[in-house]
């Protein structure tokens, strides 16, 4: 069984929206559920977000939605983790939306048989949402299924095989530890120049999710299947009840794609032809990692300068 779980705090009329998109859901052959973050502090502002769960949590009935609200604030990265767990208790891959993202019934639709496709058997499996190409034409609807060796959070599925995977690969992961022994078997990491080592170690101590998933794959040398042309939008950028998206959204964010309607083609391998672009742009823009995006040309360079400033002292 598929689950689809929704994650959100405090932002219920973003969640509201995400609702309506699983109530559009022409297929009823999955598990819902909605978990939502506690407060952080006991404002004056709780009576007010007390009566827009209570809205949204009536609204979500209809769907038979298996929901957890939770007494206290765990943090967006210690949430999302402990929500995933949740699902995969119950069944076998779950499709996860944080309240900021966004996507159509039709793209949603195609994750979910991405997801759930028998043929690919029971290997550990991930799928994205996102891409750096996008289509503005309304008319141009194609698309196809290709291979990222990145990770992203907006808009996502994974197997409980993956998560297992994953929960026992990065139990370990400390401070100071020997990133080249942790990433042996890795054959990306052995690539690697100096610089993007620099980069990921830094990402991979903040105690992220996403960076940790990010870890695993890498190491295990998992491959994401994420569209040749983007289906999500994050709509959470430069808001101050955000977490990891306070930051300006990227350029290549700003056109909408959320209300596309998609159709997937059998590409015939032309896809693995297209992997040497597709890596370059994956690379310089949502990944973050190479030289022609500012996270991938300053994060290296802070971490530098942050140990200078150590040795110093």
């Amino acid at each position: 069984m598929l689950g689809i779980l929704l994650v959100g705090f405090e932002r219920f009329d973003f969640l509201q929206e995400n609702l309506d998109l699983v109530r559009r859901l022409p297929s009823s052959d999955f598990s819902f559920y909605i978990s939502i973050d506690g407060p952080k502090t006991n404002s004056g502002e709780n009576s007010i977000l007390r009566k827009d769960l209570s809205t949204l949590i009536k609204s979500s009935e209809s769907l038979k939605s298996n929901n957890f609200v939770h007494s206290q604030n765990m943090g967006c990265d210690k949430h999302i983790s402990w929500a995933i767990n949740w699902v995969l208790q119950e069944c076998e891959s779950v499709i996860v939306i944080e309240d900021d993202v966004r996507m159509s019934s039709d793209a949603l639709l195609a994750m979910m048989r991405k997801l759930q496709n028998r043929k690919e058997g029971d290997k550990p499996k991930v799928i994205l949402g996102i891409s750096t190409l996008f289509s503005p034409f309304d008319f141009l609807s194609w698309n196809f299924w290709r291979f990222t060796r990145y990770f992203s959070a907006w808009g996502y599925g994974l197997n409980r095989e993956f998560w297992k995977l994953h929960q026992e690969s990065t139990s370990n992961v400390v401070k100071g530890m020997d990133w080249n022994d942790f990433f042996s078997t890795s054959n990306y990491w052995s690539k690697l120049s100096k610089r993007k080592r620099e980069l990921w170690k830094e990402r991979f101590l903040r105690g992220n999710y996403d960076y940790a998933i990010q870890a695993t794959m890498f190491r295990f040398n998992i491959y994401a299947s994420a569209p040749a042309l983007r289906m999500v939008d994050n709509v959470g950028h430069g808001l101050e009840a955000a977490t990891h998206t306070r930051f300006q959204e990227p350029c290549f964010l700003r056109y909408r794609v959320s209300k596309k309607d998609f159709r997937f083609l059998n590409p015939s391998g032309i896809a693995s032809h297209l992997n040497f672009l597709f890596n370059f742009l994956d690379s310089n823009s949502w990944a973050g990692e190479g030289l022609l995006t500012s996270r991938g040309r300053t994060i290296g360079v802070r971490t530098i300068f942050s140990r200078k400033i150590k040795w110093l002292d």
